[in-house]
């Protein structure tokens, strides 16, 4: 699992349009997609920015409606990080060897044309990583991106702040 590279990094976000400026002005990434995707309990909105001339993406995570599993993590946790993605070979192995170091593997593998995708915690530190297999995709789809927050990407959007902040000293 060492040195696998980085695919894209998911940020949930209460303001979208400072953090679209931000990204674009001082980091100096450019608009690629923006992804709506509906749910039952509200829909969320997910702009995607890449790095000049590489492949890496940030991706900006904003929801609209209380019940979304986005607003309740920003509730729980407040606006950050919310995934590491890393770009594997195939989803299987690279969960085997999370497994074997000692990680757990939360939900299941979802997936979309030429995409597969599922979370993981690797390390029992809080942070959520996404193993990510690529065949022709290099996009995000709606579909896929509802699946994962089914699956369980967004575990512990209900649990009070005091379960899940950390102190950031």
């Amino acid at each position: 699992m060492i040195g696998l590279p980085l695919d894209h990094i998911a940020i949930h976000i209460d303001d979208a349009e400072a953090a679209i400026e931000t990204v674009r002005e001082l980091l100096g990434y450019e608009h690629a997609q923006v992804l709506e995707v509906p749910a039952q309990e509200g829909s969320a909105t997910l702009t995607v920015l890449v790095q000049r001339g590489d492949r890496f993406r940030m991706v900006l995570c904003e929801s609209r409606g209380d019940a979304h599993p986005i607003s309740k993590w920003l509730v729980a946790r407040g606006p950050g990080v919310h995934h590491l993605a890393h770009r594997v070979e195939m989803v299987e192995d690279a969960l085997d060897a999370v497994e074997a170091s000692g990680g757990t593997r939360v939900g299941e593998v979802v997936e979309a044309p030429g995409l597969r995708q599922v979370f993981a915690e690797v390390a029992r530190d809080g942070l959520l990583h996404e193993l990510t297999q690529r065949m022709e995709n290099e996009g995000f789809e709606p579909d896929n991106t509802r699946a994962l927050i089914d699956a369980g990407g967004d575990r512990n959007a209900d649990a009070p702040a005091s379960v899940v902040r950390r102190d950031r000293r």
